[in-house]
């Protein structure tokens, strides 16, 4: 029975992340920025871009794969858990016009927590939320939902492919798609967990970050009595976490957002071929502008 309750206090104390010995799980982080040599070091290729390229490239209108990026790309910015993106609203979402972000209100299963949750843009694809939202919407149909789905009540989810399973699923879903792009040898060292490990170790290492700063984006309990005085609407609480995930060097680099300001104000003709441009994209189409496949 002693055993017992420690135990049930260790899980309680550390929200069900705790684990006894080593870690088997080993975190994904970004871009490792390394090379596999042709399958000579396979951990090498061990990170959500090669993932991302893995699963863009095997893309159909009928596999979800671009779904499955965005799920992945959404938890591993909100250093989340696997199953948490299930629970992603379009209701939720808003536009913060002080700090430039979007705000997509995150909520934890496990804790029955809710918070802020900014995202923004990134040079690099494979971290650009904006783009990787537009390629789930625009080429694989992302904001349709069929009339079977809207009676269903999922006119306003954002994933309704992890509506069609039990929310430990939707977890395992996560784990099963990350697994399935990576190499054979090394695959069960990743998890749904290690987008939670790489966002945690990341923003970690940079030098001004402060729990503070990375409990507002994890979640987790700081043990201090502070944190029950937190704003858990203010999403600019979050961005110094997020600029570490992206590389800033100053945690309060202030947030720029795409805009078409380059087109010249009044330009609507331009804005209008743009836009024409944009909005007809197919996966052929995406692959070849991301310089992945010819089809």
């Amino acid at each position: 029975p002693k055993l017992k309750r420690a135990v049930e206090r260790y899980q309680t104390t550390y929200e069900g992340d705790g684990q006894f010995g080593l870690h088997e799980i080993r975190p994904l982080y970004s871009d490792l920025g390394l090379d596999d040599e042709n399958g000579k070091y396979p951990l090498h290729a061990c990170d959500q871009k090669h993932v991302f390229v893995h699963l863009i490239k095997k893309a159909s209108q009928s596999n979800n794969n671009l779904q499955k990026v965005a799920i992945i790309n959404a938890v591993a910015e909100a250093i989340g858990r696997g199953g948490e993106a299930k629970f992603q609203t379009f209701r939720d979402w808003l536009f913060d016009y002080l700090w430039n972000v979007t705000n997509t209100p995150w909520k934890e299963k496990k804790t029955i927590q809710g918070y802020a949750m900014p995202r923004v843009a990134d040079e690099k694809w494979y971290a650009d939320w904006y783009f990787i939202m537009g390629m789930y919407g625009m080429c694989e149909k992302g904001l349709y939902r069929t009339p079977q789905q809207k009676s269903a009540g999922l006119d306003q989810v954002v994933f309704p492919l992890l509506h069609q399973m039990k929310d430990e699923r939707a977890s395992t879903m996560v784990t099963e798609t990350i697994r399935s792009a990576l190499p054979a040898e090394v695959m069960n060292f990743f998890s749904a967990k290690s987008l939670r490990q790489a966002g945690i170790n990341q923003a970690a290492l940079h030098p001004s970050m402060t729990l503070f700063y990375l409990s507002a984006i994890s979640g987790h309990d700081i043990d201090s009595s502070t944190q029950y005085y937190f704003d858990p609407t203010d999403v600019g609480r979050g961005l110094p976490t997020i600029n570490a995930l992206h590389g800033k060097v100053d945690l309060k680099t202030p947030v720029a957002v795409p805009t078409l300001e380059a087109l010249g104000a009044g330009d609507l003709n331009s804005a209008l071929k743009l836009m024409d441009q944009v909005l007809w994209v197919g996966i052929c189409t995406l692959l070849r502008r991301l310089s992945l496949h010819h089809c």
